[in-house]
């Protein structure tokens, strides 16, 4: 399925394209129309709509190869093919990436690991 980054169904494809997203399952998509979630996944969804949204307007959708909302309290996605970047729940997703870009920054480009923003007063990168 693709998506827009406001969650509208643009089409259907064969092929996997840009970011994969795991955890949760949309309800009966339908090209041109706004993606929904399966029954009782609807603020999973809202987290979706709200990252992704965010991701854009930092200019980093381009980078995400896959986003993790399993767990509604540990959202995660890989950055660069190089970082696992653990937000913990949604609460302030602007913060939180712009605090994940400040590290990445710091970092030197042969860098790999985890950066966990989980909780709201401090950030921590863990390497490979």
């Amino acid at each position: 399925m693709l998506v827009s980054r406001s969650c509208k169904v643009l089409g259907f494809s064969d092929v996997p394209e840009n970011i994969e997203v795991i955890g949760v399952t949309p309800d009966k998509p339908e090209a041109a129309s706004i993606l929904t979630a399966a029954e009782g996944e609807s603020g999973k969804m809202s987290v979706l709509r709200e990252l992704l949204a965010q991701l854009g307007e930092r200019d980093m959708l381009g980078s995400v190869g896959r986003i993790d909302l399993t767990n509604s309290g540990d959202v995660r996605f890989d950055y660069q093919g190089r970082y696992t970047v653990k937000l913990g729940t949604a609460d302030r997703l602007g913060y939180r990436l712009d605090f994940a870009l400040n590290i990445i920054d710091e970092l030197g480009p042969g860098e790999k690991g985890t950066i966990d923003l989980s909780t709201d007063t401090e950030g921590h990168y863990i390497p490979r």
